[in-house]
């Protein structure tokens, strides 16, 4: 009996070390992803450069839409109801992904973004159209963070900054040529085809997923185990309605404020008042809600990285967002540049970028640690976004190249090193909701500081003309776009027309240099945590100790736990 009893008392111990031998294996071999995880990372990319461009897109296709729908006074619309859905869905959306399986739920926004494109593309009026670039937004919103959720479940954590950093440049070079290839295709189509090339795309990315994605099984018995009502119960219904509002109310005013009213307006400062105390009452439900009903639980909040990163994303997401808008405003009012030839022009910035965000992923990977290179790209963005400021009406061709690829570069570093931070210091559990925090962060950051940049540029531009030139009336002025700026104002006045609007750009550019500031301050915040250590020096769960201590149990034990 005596040797019996002690040969089941090692079984356990036995049988652990085989399992623990064979998990290594699996780890191991999973450090080198296959041609399926390849593919799939491709398609992901793919679908994030389809949203990057649908963000901004329509800003050069904006004025043939206004002629085919003689709708004017909607222009405003067009490119914000795109914007202010982003805002206000994305942190649901990773609630949702925290509940229902990832690969369901990013077909689901796919399926949203294309019916969106759909209606926009095949809109007959322009209220139409509007409800179209709003449905894809709120689409667009849950294809960004589930395609980073993918590859978190997908690719192990030593792996993940390579990838992370594709879809990150794909994005950013999505963003920045939105505007110039809506003008191309404008020009030589029609404005339709820049949503009618949406539908072929989105297509493919859902049937990759379907047919290649094989995400591992979620580790969480227990919301496996839920019905969807009982899913349904935990999520943060008040929370996702206090938020939404919230934020419409905030990006309304921005919108307007100093545009369409002025900001002693009293709907601009109710509005304001409104999302200010929409937003408040929201983040007081976060902390008094359960873990498990939360839009963002109070332990990711917790989080040093997550807040100093989230921070961090809004402040660079700002300074792109501005560069992204008016480096192409300044290339075709003052260097008098087609939409194709700005497009040219801009190479070097994303060239800049994709190559920072590709050196910086390899050294991340090399090195292990993603909290200096966010140091780094905070101080020489700042140094870039100083430059910028200096561009004058005659400034060379190879001095404004050369600011280009420095804003790239160094914005590249750092673009995407808080989720990189996020996966690595939050349990697999609330990456959903650390992801869909960054990514909200851009989005507000996105949206507030166009805004911002605008009322800027339409003050400044204002003031300068009626320094330089009185008599040219500034309302005629600013009917008139940027390409058709010297036609609106007489010969003579030309010159100094253009030197008021290049002196109106380099101010909105004076927002950049701050936001950039305090990104540089805000990452010396995040934590110095290593992706080759840090999920295997994590402190193990109470589950995961309890299940340890049963497994060393003796035989007579485990029958008495039973």
């Amino acid at each position: 009996m005596k040797d019996d009893t002690s040969h089941v008392r090692f079984a356990p111990s036995r049988t652990c070390t085989e399992t623990s031998q064979s998990s290594t294996k699996e780890d191991t071999s999973s450090d080198r992803p296959g041609f399926r995880i390849y593919a799939v990372s491709v398609v992901l990319a793919l679908s994030v450069l389809m949203v990057g461009l649908d963000a901004s897109i329509v800003a050069t296709a904006n004025p043939k839409i206004t002629d085919d729908f003689n709708s004017l006074a909607d222009v405003g619309w067009y490119g914000s109801a795109f914007q202010l859905t982003v805002c206000a869905t994305q942190l649901s959306w990773g609630k949702v992904y925290m509940l229902f399986p990832v690969k369901r739920v990013f077909i689901g926004s796919v399926f949203l973004f294309e019916v969106g494109s759909l209606i926009s593309a095949a809109a007959p009026s322009s209220s139409v159209f509007i409800a179209g670039r709003a449905i894809s937004g709120v689409g667009s919103a849950g294809m960004t963070g589930g395609s980073l959720l993918i590859i978190a479940q997908c690719v192990p954590l030593q792996s993940r900054p390579t990838f992370i950093a594709m879809i990150g440049a794909m994005e950013a070079i999505g963003y920045i040529m939105g505007p110039l290839l809506g003008g191309a295709i404008t020009d030589k189509a029609s404005w339709r085809w820049c949503f009618w090339i949406n539908l072929p795309v989105g297509a493919i990315t859902a049937i990759v997923m379907q047919i290649l994605l094989k995400p591992p099984q979620s580790k969480s018995n227990m919301l496996s185990s839920l019905t969807i009502l009982e899913k349904l119960r935990r999520f943060d219904w008040f929370g996702a309605l206090t938020l939404s509002a919230g934020i419409l109310s905030l990006i309304l005013a921005l919108q307007w404020g100093g545009s369409k009213y002025s900001w002693t307006d009293a709907r601009i400062i109710v509005c304001l008042v409104f999302g200010a105390l929409l937003l408040t009452i929201f983040f007081v439900i976060q902390t008094l809600l359960s873990q498990e009903k939360a839009t963002i639980p109070l332990r990711v909040m917790k989080s040093r990285s997550v807040v100093f990163g989230t921070l961090y994303s809004f402040s660079l997401s700002s300074a792109l967002a501005i560069w992204t808008y008016y480096l192409p405003l300044w290339f075709q009012g003052v260097k008098d540049a087609s939409a194709l030839d700005t497009g040219v022009m801009l190479l070097p910035a994303i060239l800049g970028l994709v190559m920072g965000v590709v050196v910086g992923s390899l050294l991340v990977t090399r090195i292990g640690y993603y909290t200096p290179f966010a140091i780094v790209s905070g101080i020489l963005a700042t140094v870039a976004a100083g430059l910028l400021t200096r561009l004058e009406v005659h400034t060379p061709q190879p001095e404004w190249i050369g600011y280009l690829i420095f804003i790239g570069i160094s914005c590249g570093l750092g673009f995407q090193q808080p989720q990189i931070a996020v996966q690595t210091v939050l349990e697999d559990s609330d990456v959903p909701a650390g992801t869909s925090l960054i990514f909200f962060s851009q989005s507000v950051g996105s949206a507030i500081f166009i805004s911002l940049g605008n009322s800027i540029f339409l003050n400044r531009l204002i003031v300068f003309l009626k320094e330089t030139a009185p008599e040219v009336s500034s309302d005629t002025l600013l009917s008139h776009g940027a390409t058709t700026l010297k036609t609106a104002v007489p010969s003579e006045l030309v010159e100094t027309v253009v030197v008021a609007y290049n002196n109106a750009i380099s101010h909105v550019f004076f927002a950049p240099v701050g936001m950039c500031i305090l990104a540089a301050l805000l990452s010396l915040g995040i934590e110095f945590k290593s992706i080759k250590t840090a999920k295997k020096t994590r402190k193990p769960s109470r589950r995961s100790l309890t299940l340890s201590y049963i497994q060393t149990l003796p035989l007579d034990d485990l029958q008495m736990i039973e």
